[in-house]
């Protein structure tokens, strides 16, 4: 008799299998009335089934599937408990595909309604969040609804909606709120990344020379706001005598107004450069960005508004200002994009119209090609450009010339 039952829910479970699966792997013939179908069927493919009990085992988890998910939402259920041991369950972020797939990794954000995911085993994936049907992450986010509101936990998604869990809080609203998460936990050192470069080049013989580069980033990142610092220093020398010593940082805060849109205040630029004769200028302004191009794996904005520079001269004539100030209006654009997995292009260029007095229209563009050598470690070439269309002449008459070119290559770390 009891074989008999068997076999009868092996029949059973057999012919509606099919009928389970086609409404598992397709989005839109999955009902939201029930969830139960999708759930279960898609959890089949996961498990391993021992020995000739297979289709009653299936069949036992489809019922008891159904009847938890019968009356409540599906992001309600914990998917993964039942699925993956705790050892592959807990310490990772997790996604399911409409096709039922389920990739184990690390989240990096989302935006554009494209979500970047970083596999041990795929690499850096990106993947439309229409595609997605399920997320879980380990780690705490800022997630940032369509109100511009932010919220901070961890992350459980399911199709219709989004579930943010810090300590005892729990917040919930439609999937359709979503614009944007990135990674942020409950430290403030979650928020910070940053980079440091060093290139060097030395040469003995019939002649002797030493080039030397650095390069430091710093970068604060959260839902709403961006913070970033950068700091650049060349140094050469040929047969003991200096030919090249500036010195470059800049800073920035970018508030976010909408998806695209930020208001910078402040910004401000330094640079030290004695062969252009200039021991210190500084520049401070304010103004609007917007992003023309804001997907995973291409940026591209630019920034403008006005600004008051004030510059030291390295040395003056007789009689002259060793220092200047001037208003100034400056046009600022920032472009980076992946080339391929372990190649990425990045382009800065920076624009200032102040009197000439104080220099004229200054120009300073960089360019830089990046290899990914390592996760952490990365080869750095970059070319800059700096142009200076009216340079003051130092206390010898002499005028600098109006442009410089640099082509440096360095070692980069991540961190």
């Amino acid at each position: 008799m009891e074989c008999s039952h068997s076999i009868i829910r092996s029949l059973v479970f057999g012919l509606s299998f099919p009928f389970l699966f086609d409404t598992a792997m397709g989005e839109d013939n999955v009902s939201s009335s029930s969830p139960e179908l999708w759930i279960s069927a898609s959890k089949l493919p996961q498990k391993t089934y021992d020995g000739p009990m297979f289709m009653n085992q299936a069949a036992d988890e489809l019922n008891s599937e159904a009847s938890k998910t019968a009356n409540g939402p599906i992001g309600s259920v914990p998917l993964l408990d039942s699925i993956f041991p705790d050892e592959q369950r807990y310490g990772s972020d997790w996604i399911q595909l409409i096709s039922g797939e389920w990739l184990r990794g690390s989240i990096k954000n989302m935006q554009d309604n494209q979500l970047d995911f970083d596999s041990d085993k795929l690499g850096e994936k990106t993947f439309d969040l229409a595609d997605i049907i399920y997320i879980r992450s380990s780690r705490y986010f800022e997630v940032l609804r369509s109100d511009r509101t932010v919220a901070s936990g961890t992350i459980e998604m399911d199709r219709h909606s989004v579930y943010i869990t810090s300590g005892e809080s729990k917040t919930m609203f439609p999937r359709s709120e979503l614009d944007a998460f990135n990674h942020g936990g409950t430290r403030e050192i979650d928020h910070w990344s940053g980079s440091l470069a060093f290139g060097l080049q030395s040469r003995s013989g019939n002649t002797s020379s030493l080039d030397w580069n650095a390069g430091l980033t710093i970068k604060r990142r959260s839902a709403n706001t961006r913070f970033e610092i950068d700091y650049t220093s060349n140094y050469s020398e040929s047969e003991h005598d200096e030919t090249a010593n500036n010195q470059t940082g800049s800073l920035l805060l970018d508030t976010f107004v909408s998806h695209r849109s930020f208001i910078r205040f402040p910004g401000c630029e330094y640079l030290r450069d004695p062969f252009q004769n200039i021991a210190n200028r500084v520049t401070v302004g304010a103004g609007y960005g917007y992003y023309l191009i804001k997907q995973p794996h291409w940026e591209w904005n630019v920034a403008t508004g006005p600004a008051y520079q004030w510059t030291e001269f390295d040395s003056v004539q007789a009689g002259e200002k060793s220092s200047e100030g001037s208003a100034a209006f400056f046009i600022q654009t920032s472009m980076v994009v992946d080339l391929t997995s372990d190649l990425t292009w990045s382009l800065n260029y920076t624009g200032q119209l102040t009197k000439s007095d104080v220099g004229g229209n200054i120009h300073h563009l960089d360019s830089t090609i990046a290899v990914d050598i390592t996760r952490q470690l990365t080869l750095n070439v970059t070319a800059n450009w700096d142009r200076t269309s009216k340079p003051q002449p130092d206390s010898n008459g002499e005028i600098p010339k109006p442009d410089d070119f640099r082509l440096t290559v360095s070692l980069g770390i991540q961190f």
